[in-house]
């Protein structure tokens, strides 16, 4: 299995920090799996950006 990149570990710490404890988990699992879905179909680039976005989203609905 590869290991898991740089970006996705950052996040979630972030998110950890500023999400409710509740729902933190489910959010960066559902995260993390369009990270990989993107990163299969438009590249690790894209994913990058498109992840990074997801959680700027994310986190103004939640704030």
């Amino acid at each position: 299995m590869d290991k898991k990149p740089k970006l996705l570990s950052t996040t979630s710490k972030f998110l950890e920090r500023f999400c409710k404890p509740s729902i933190v988990e489910g959010i960066i699992g559902d995260l993390e799996e369009a990270f990989y879905e993107n990163k299969d179909q438009k590249g690790l680039f894209r994913a990058k950006v498109i992840h990074l976005f997801q959680v700027i989203g994310f986190l103004s609905t939640e704030i």
